[in-house]
Parts: structure tokens; sequence; C-alpha cells
């Protein structure tokens, strides 16, 4: 005669215990994947136009571009248009870039003072309809953030 007395009974866990189990796996993964990601998305460098997309710009159209500023006056700001590497570094266009800023034009991460020659900023503008020449509405300060070679 044979017993099943010592075997064990296969184990079977209740369907809600498996289901909050796979949930706390999804949640810990997603804790981990999500910042990871924002993170990757938050140091890479901001975009800049290409010179054939600003030298096209109509008036009234958006456009984001990364300037080396070489100038600046009360009203304008004058630069040279940079481009993104891949390695988020930046290259110089040699392609010289008129800013005109006005008393709504936004400054961020940092001021108004820190636009001077040699700095680097992020600007947000709309084309004026004038080749090269934009009207600000923000300017993000990078000059400590970035690097150009």
């Amino acid at each position: 005669m044979h017993s099943d007395e010592g075997a064990a009974a296969p184990s079977k866990r209740p369907i809600g215990k498996t289901i909050l189990i796979a949930l706390l796996v999804c949640v810990g993964i997603g804790v981990v994947v999500v910042p990871a990601a924002l993170l990757r998305n938050m140091m890479r460098p901001p975009a800049s136009v290409s010179v054939a997309t600003l030298s096209s710009t109509k008036a009234g159209e958006a456009v984001d571009l990364v300037v080396e500023v070489t100038g600046v006056s009360s009203s304008t700001i004058a630069g040279q248009l940079l481009d993104a590497n891949s390695d988020g570094t930046y290259r110089r266009t040699l392609h010289d870039v008129h800013i005109f800023r006005h008393a709504s034009t936004v400054v961020e991460m940092g001021s108004p003072a820190d636009i001077r020659p040699a700095s680097v900023i992020s600007v947000h503008a709309l084309g004026t309809g004038e080749p090269s020449a934009v009207n600000a509405s923000r300017v993000v300060i990078l000059t400590n953030f970035v690097k150009i070679r």
C-alpha cells in the first residue's frame, strides 16, 4: 500500500496575494525606471535650431536656440549660434544672431546681469521676419552648465 502522508501537497497561493506581489514588483520597477528616465532627459543639453532653420524663420514663428553671447545692450543681445554635439557639449556655428529683449522677457537660472560676453544662454523666441533676428520671450543662463568645444 502506498501512502501520501509524507508528501507535500502542491501549494496554492491565493490569487489576491499573487496580484499584490505582481503590483509591488511593478511599482518597485517604476520607482527605479521613471526617475532614471526623467534625470536622463533633464541632463540633455537644450536643443538649438540649425543655421538654415534660423535663417528662414518667419515672423511670429517660435524657435529655441543656444547662443554664446558676444555683445549686450539694453535691448539687444548679440551672439553666435551654437549647435549641440552628441556628447552634450556645444560647438560654434560661426553664425551671428541678434536677439531683441523686452520688459516681458523672462530670465531664468540667473539674472539679466549674467547675460554678458562669453556667457551661454538658451533662448525661446519668436522670429522677427528678418534672417537671424528673434524676439526673446525667455532666456535661460547656461554658462556654468555647458561646455563649448
